[in-house]
């Protein structure tokens, strides 16, 4: 046996790490070779020459090694006194990115939990998560949810070196160079797939998500937490439904053409009547009789719904139209051929034009 307990190193491992061991020593099942560096100040990723050590115990928690630990690890079975063939996994060097243990890695009674949504442990071994830069750790997890390394354009994300608001998409109050207030999230059209975490409605400052184009599902969920959130564009995205953003708090413009979305007009849009200005709805298959609540949307300035649904919805739509039309004076309605195709544009605090 060799056992090695280093003190107050930093830097990285060097990538010829032990390769001055004999072979044959090496390659031995009967010779552990027992390295203790937790706790120091080790950078950079593992070596992956380490693995032409038969049986080796290695403790790395507490540092700043980035992951992934290289694949050929996981299949050495005497690792790490046999666990790691016992729970057939790496988790038993160290728990990767994103999971912590007390220990920093899995053992007998203890697994690499996973952070919260806002929690982040960048490195291999944490002993902790923590909640770091709430703003940093929502786009990561953004990133990481939705296939980030095969987005279209991905610029600057996950550079340490880079501030957030340098990263594609993302504007902030304090321009490009500024590392926090993240105000707008542009990624439309950027090939995102998956689901959209729910940490991107916890960033503080956001009023404008654009996440349109994209094979995306969104859980609206946690909408309330998105206090300052203005405009919403999610066209052309198979979301299914809308529920739960009617528990936006100041919501002013949403996008919603081309979403597939199917049966009566949204009910949970009649929640956001007292900040609801702008609508985009067209190109959907909406069906049946507008609700009676559409009324209450009056802050709706604008409401665009062509191509959609079938005829009762937009005879409906029109007959709502003709009553709301008799509390104003003076308005221009322009009227095209085919009036049941509900080409719909109503601006009736501005300019007074109604488009059907």
């Amino acid at each position: 046996m060799i056992a090695l307990r280093i003190f107050l190193v930093r830097g990285s491992i060097p990538s010829n790490f032990l390769s001055g061991l004999d072979t044959d020593f090496r390659s031995s099942e009967d010779n552990e070779i027992v390295l203790h560096l937790a706790d120091n100040m080790l950078t950079g990723t593992l070596p992956t020459a380490l693995s032409n050590i038969k049986n080796l115990y290695i403790d790395i928690a507490g540092n700043q090694i980035k992951g992934p630990i290289p694949q050929s690890f996981c299949s050495q079975s005497l690792w790490m006194s046999g666990k790691v063939g016992e729970f057939n996994s790496c988790h038993a060097i160290a728990c990767p990115s994103g999971y912590f243990s007390p220990s920093g890695r899995q053992k007998e009674g203890e697994d690499c939990i996973p952070c919260g949504a806002l929690e982040v442990a960048p490195f291999l071994g944490s002993y902790e998560c923590t909640v770091g830069d709430l703003e940093r750790a929502a786009l990561l997890s953004l990133y990481e949810s939705t296939g980030g390394d095969n987005w279209k354009d991905n610029e600057n994300w996950k550079d340490d070196n880079k501030p957030i608001c340098s990263w594609a998409g993302v504007t902030c109050k304090g321009g490009s160079l500024d590392n926090a207030t993240v105000t707008e999230l542009n990624l439309n059209g950027n090939d995102l797939t998956g689901t959209m975490p729910s940490a991107i409605f916890e960033l503080p400052f956001l009023e404008v998500l654009n996440v349109r184009d994209n094979d995306l599902h969104i859980d609206f969920g946690s909408i309330e937490k998105a206090e300052m959130l203005d405009t919403l564009y999610i066209s052309a995205i198979d979301i299914g439904s809308v529920k739960g953003i009617g528990k936006a708090k100041s919501l002013r413009e949403i996008h919603l053409t081309g979403n597939a979305l199917t049966g009566d007009f949204p009910e949970e849009l009649f929640d956001l009547a007292d900040t609801l200005e702008s609508l985009f709805i067209a190109y959907n298959k909406f069906s049946g009789t507008l609700s009676k609540r559409f009324g209450e949307l009056k802050k709706l300035k604008d409401f665009y719904a062509y191509d959609n649904g079938k005829y009762p919805f937009c005879f409906h739509l029109i007959t709502w139209l003709c009553c709301r039309l008799t509390q104003y004076r003076n308005e221009i309605i322009h009227f095209d051929t085919q009036i049941l195709l509900a080409t719909f544009h109503l601006n009736w605090h501005s300019s007074k034009i109604f488009k059907i």
